[in-house]
């Protein structure tokens, strides 16, 4: 729940020790509603003077970048320094985690017209329970019907849910508000990225553990197996005890970028968010030292061939990479600051690598391109194909990434003044670009990508959404990048051609059926192969246990 808190929140709730004001969102319902005034009182955090740690069940006020937010804690994990919390509202199923830094303040009462409830009531602990047993399962399904049942009413039940301001054309709904919010301002620092530089650094591989505590443990420690903060990322990062027996020792300096994945995508754009670095005169030449995740080392899983591609082309040699799977000490760790960080801001330096790419490729593309992702080899967007033909209708050529090497692609985009595609992976081909080249992105899901706007920043490219989805199964898509997705040549892609005199294939109505039944058959095909998996798991497991001979 993001509030409308007072401008100077934090500097009053310093001075005066509480503050009330009203509540703004849904992520707290139905304890917190802004459709009925409510208002929360909160009280300053301050350890300095001997308060005690926030607890599981308590709301706490925290800042996240320049938003502040108020939500439940529902597990802490470790202490001192490396101590996390991790929040959730009431109304989400998705939590997040939370330095103690962060947490300005307690939720001690909340009220609903006059009435007050204070946190220490017997009646409100008793809900705090209840809401505290609720697994993330139930949570989430909870969460999934209630905006499946939101989704429907608002398609079938609203004449004007549309919204065309400023270029772009969406539903009139929380995520789209967000695009333009973050349209509205910059994203781009100026300010001189840091470089730690750990002299016998520690990298930890992935450690997976269970219960509240992160996911995925791992990153980088100092000499005296200190948690160096700065090498964390998303859902990866934390430090662990290590015995010294269990430390390899290799002589040589390294370039630490982080997590690696079996994803294109992420090694793409994540795995090289820190490998500007080697393009200065003080990490040239140095190897790179990554922390791989779900995948044999040395390897990018499924993404391999076309990942090394890249990195060979951004001049990394396969020798280079030192993927780290044992806790290991080097001469020295370079943990440079990211280039960009996931929500909030880039710097010109992340593109350093990018642009090494795109200064090799001679433009040889079309002025006009449209990214298919119909021969990606996995079929998850439903209705692609007609918002394809519309593109190509309008003087587009089609181009397939997965049919050409990194270097052809690049030439193809070197050339083109403007590119449309399905949001996800394709959509940051943006990167290959050259400067101020336009961009046209067709949503096929409600969830916001933050980084779309910090590379059409970073790019000067003028950048056009469209919002297309039509999910109205519940459950689906499963994941905002699993899928099944569906697309319908509907108002807004309409509302887009005739603003920018573009013509309309005939057909489309017959197209959005198709797309309807393809999109239900996908879903079906999701939900086979899940319960086929669940099967196999647990015949696996059964063998297991029959086998270790336990009765």
């Amino acid at each position: 729940m993001k509030e409308s808190a007072p401008n100077g929140l934090e500097q009053y709730l310093t001075e005066h020790g509480e503050i009330r004001y009203a509540i703004s969102g849904k992520s707290m319902m139905p304890l917190l509603d802004e459709t009925k005034n409510d208002s929360v009182l909160i009280r300053a955090l301050r350890p300095a003077e001997g308060d005690a740690a926030p607890e599981v069940g308590d709301v706490v006020l925290y800042r996240q970048g320049d938003r502040y937010i108020l939500h439940r804690i529902i597990g802490v994990s470790g202490d001192g320094e490396n101590k996390i919390y991790r929040l959730r509202g009431d109304n989400n199923f998705q939590s997040e985690e939370v330095y103690p830094e962060q947490i300005l303040g307690i939720m001690t009462a909340f009220f609903r017209g006059d009435r007050r409830t204070d946190t220490t009531d017997r009646s409100y602990r008793r809900t705090v329970r209840r809401i505290l047993a609720v697994s993330p399962e139930k949570q989430r399904q909870s969460a999934g019907n209630r905006r499946y049942r939101d989704r429907v009413r608002r398609f079938l039940g609203q004449k004007d849910h549309h919204l065309f301001t400023g270029g772009q054309y969406l539903f009139n709904t929380p995520s789209s508000l967000m695009i333009l919010e973050q349209l509205s301002h910059s994203h781009k620092i100026e300010k001189e990225p840091y470089v730690l530089k750990i002299d016998n650094g520690i990298v930890l591989p992935r450690k997976s553990v269970g219960g509240f505590s992160a996911k995925n443990l791992g990153g980088v420690l100092t000499e005296s197996h200190e948690f160096v903060r700065e090498s964390r990322e998303y859902d990866f990062g934390g430090g662990y005890d290590v015995r010294e027996e269990e430390i390899e020792t290799r002589d040589e300096a390294v370039i630490y970028l982080g997590r690696s994945f079996p994803h294109y995508g992420v090694v793409m754009i994540d795995t090289v968010r820190r490998l500007y670095y080697r393009y200065t005169e003080e990490g040239k030449g140095l190897k790179l030292c990554v922390c791989g995740i779900y995948c044999e080392p040395g390897t990018f899983g499924r993404a391999d061939s076309r990942s090394w591609e890249l990195l060979s082309e951004m001049g990394v040699r396969r020798e280079d990479v030192i993927d780290v799977r044992t806790p290991t000490r080097f001469q020295r760790v370079y943990v440079p600051e990211p280039g960009f960080e996931y929500d909030k801001w880039v710097r010109d330096e992340f593109y350093l690598p990018y642009k090494a790419v795109f200064d090799k490729a001679e433009a040889k593309g079309p002025k006009k391109i449209y990214l298919s992702r119909k021969k990606m080899g996995t079929t998850k967007e439903a209705g692609e194909a007609f918002i394809e033909k519309f593109f190509r209708l309008n003087g587009f050529e089609s181009i397939y990434p997965d049919e050409l090497s990194i270097p052809e692609q690049v030439e193809m985009l070197k050339g083109a003044d403007v590119i449309a595609s399905v949001e996800g992976t394709v959509s940051h081909n943006i990167l290959f670009c050259k400067p101020g080249t336009a961009q046209i992105i067709i949503r096929r899901h409600t969830r916001l990508e933050p980084r779309h706007f910090l590379f059409n920043e970073l790019m000067d490219s003028p950048v056009t959404y469209i919002d297309c989805y039509f999910h109205f199964l519940p459950g689906f898509p499963r994941h905002y990048d699993i899928g099944p997705f569906c697309m319908l040549f509907n108002k807004n892609i309409r509302q887009f051609a005739k603003d920018n005199g573009y013509r309309v294939p005939s057909g489309r109505f017959f197209s959005n059926l198709v797309t309807v039944l393809t999109y239900c058959r996908l879903c079906a095909g999701q939900k086979k192969r899940e319960k086929a998996a669940a099967k196999a798991e647990k015949r696996r497991q059964s063998e297991e246990h029959h086998g270790s001979g336990t009765v």
